[in-house]
């Protein structure tokens, strides 16, 4: 590991060439803080799982230790759309709402 970001850690994969590994993608359990998996100076096995238009490069340490292909790495780093949640709410999407608007005060005559 070449660099520790609270995001995530960039890793030399030839020389001069840096990646990054979310911290999400950092481990097969959640992951707090990148320390707890890692320390600076440390090798690690990753997988490329994308390069995007800029250059930059995507890993995965997940994907090895679950023995993804690259192809199932790269669809299970994908986040959902609508804030993550089920129903595309974020805080609270899938909650039953009553008639007559946002309040719940019934329908209106």
């Amino acid at each position: 590991m070449t660099r520790v970001a609270d995001f995530g850690a960039f890793v030399e994969i030839l020389p001069g060439l840096d990646g990054m590994v979310h911290i999400s993608q950092l481990a097969d359990y959640r992951v707090n803080k990148v320390e707890d998996v890692a320390r600076l100076g440390d090798e690690l096995t990753v997988m490329v799982i994308n390069i995007d238009d800029a250059g930059k490069i995507r890993l995965s340490r997940q994907a090895v230790l679950e023995g993804w292909t690259a192809q199932e790495a790269m669809e299970r780093d994908r986040k959902p759309s609508g804030g993550g949640r089920p129903g595309g709410r974020p805080g609270g999407g899938d909650r039953d709402r009553r008639p007559g608007g946002d309040r719940g005060r019934g329908p209106r005559r």
